[in-house]
């Protein structure tokens, strides 16, 4: 037996030992329903878990399935992405839904679901994964600490690949999430609990503020985050947003035209809707 393989085996088992500690109830956790998948991934986006809890069990109720999503209306989906920021994530989920609904059903290969719209290379990989069991890693911003850490300079998606077991990957991916989320994490990792501490050449350096980091209110994603939130409650003027958002008119401009671009909004005359 090669030492690459050996070494894929151990580490293999020393994560699965580990995997049998694990406690983290969720509610897309072993997941197979692939609309279900593709909503959580979605949410999971750039959000954490905690966070999309409530907001997927809420959005599910409202649309349980990938055709009650491509019938609904843009604006109602929009609304009921409540909280959860990025609201082009919601767009492209329901773009995605539609295109699903399209042609009869979910796509079940990596490149099927990479071309859906909205839809990369991690959320395609994720979705063949937990729901088809496709044999695929995927790399995610825990994972691919994970796998930076202990094994160095590698390709991420070739050695996420190669530890990902043959038909079992949806098991295998989501430990290594919840490895990365709760063990390996950015800031104080646990390195006396984690299974891969044997391989791991990974020294931390001492944690430094950020410096000229711009507060959120001061970023465009604040004020169309603000300009969405206001439309959720009905159409308005230009005039009644931009006092009902309250920041200068150049930002609130910019943000306005951004969001007609991304068709997150719509303008009709000198009144605004999503």
């Amino acid at each position: 037996m090669s030492s690459k393989l050996s070494r894929r085996n151990e580490i293999r088992r020393a994560v699965r030992r580990w995997a049998g500690t694990v406690d983290r109830p969720l509610p897309w956790r072993g997941e197979r329903d692939p609309y279900k998948v593709l909503v959580s991934e979605v949410m999971l986006q750039q959000t954490q878990a905690g966070r999309v809890v409530g907001a997927y069990s809420r959005f599910l109720r409202r649309f349980p399935t990938v055709e009650a999503l491509a019938a609904a209306d843009a604006a109602d989906v929009l609304r009921e992405w409540g909280t959860l920021g990025y609201n082009r994530r919601a767009l492209n989920l329901w773009r995605a839904a539609r295109a699903i609904a399209g042609r009869g059903g979910f796509p079940r290969t990596v490149a099927e679901l990479q071309a859906l719209p909205g839809v990369g290379a991690y959320t395609a990989r994720a979705v063949a994964s937990f729901a088809f069991d496709a044999d695929c890693g995927v790399v995610d911003a825990n994972v691919r600490r994970v796998i930076t850490r202990a094994l160095g300079d590698v390709d991420l998606q070739d050695a996420a690949d190669d530890l990902a077991p043959r038909g079992g990957s949806a098991a295998w991916n989501q430990t290594m999430i919840d490895l990365g989320a709760l063990v390996c994490t950015a800031r104080k990792p646990s390195c006396s609990l984690c299974p891969l501490r044997r391989w791991c050449t990974w020294t931390p350096t001492p944690v430094t503020a950020r410096r000229n980091e711009r507060p959120f209110k001061e970023t465009s994603r604040y004020v169309r985050g603000r300009i969405v939130a206001e439309l959720r409650t009905g159409r308005h003027t230009v005039a009644v947003l931009r006092r009902r958002v309250g920041v200068e008119p150049p930002r609130f401009d910019d943000a306005l035209r951004s969001l007609e671009r991304d068709g997150l909004v719509h303008r009709s005359g000198d009144r605004i809707r999503l």
